[in-house]
């Protein structure tokens, strides 16, 4: 009797695991949607560059290359470090998580070769500041650009290309 029972109980489960399977294999998973992360490189309008390598961006935003080819002194505008938007870029322009690029500016202070960049935290005001002033630079994140300020390619790439050194797609 104890037999039957099992075997009754197993022709049941297995009728409704069965029963379940075509339902459940059309079925998928939603895949998390991807967004792209993007930076635009800004400087002022009146700015002779209009494509820089990303060796050069590297240098400049390591305080590495101090003035523009026509002499102009170069002035770096950064994000607040630890932001989100500051992390992303440091990571995509020197390869450096935020506590390699900390300890990157303490070793450039101990050493007598400089600060780091100045940083705000808003995309509007960098905006403002490049469009105002030339021999800035900075980046915002292309969903922010809002202001009058010159774009600039990186290694050829325009922004908004496959191809554009400065994106990524993350999952969301």
């Amino acid at each position: 009797m104890r037999r039957r029972t099992s075997s009754v109980a197993l022709v049941f489960w297995l009728a409704s695991v069965l029963s379940l399977q075509p339902a459940q294999a059309g079925r998928k998973e939603p895949e998390p949607e991807k967004k792209t992360l993007e930076f635009i490189v800004i400087v002022h309008p009146k700015n002779q560059i209009n494509d820089i390598p990303m060796y050069a961006l590297r240098a400049i935003f390591l305080k590495q290359k101090q003035n523009w080819p026509d002499g102009t002194p170069i002035i770096v505008i950064n994000f607040k470090a630890r932001s989100r938007p500051r992390a992303a870029f440091d990571y995509l322009v020197s390869r450096m998580l935020p506590d390699e690029v900390a300890a990157y500016w303490v070793d450039r202070r101990i050493r007598g070769k400089g600060s780091p960049p100045r940083s705000l935290n808003s995309s509007r005001l960098i905006q403002r500041i490049v469009a105002r002033h030339p021999g800035v630079i900075s980046y915002v994140p292309a969903d922010e650009l809002t202001e009058t300020v010159k774009i600039l390619k990186v290694d050829g790439q325009a922004p908004g290309t496959g191809r554009y050194p400065l994106r990524r797609e993350k999952n969301q």
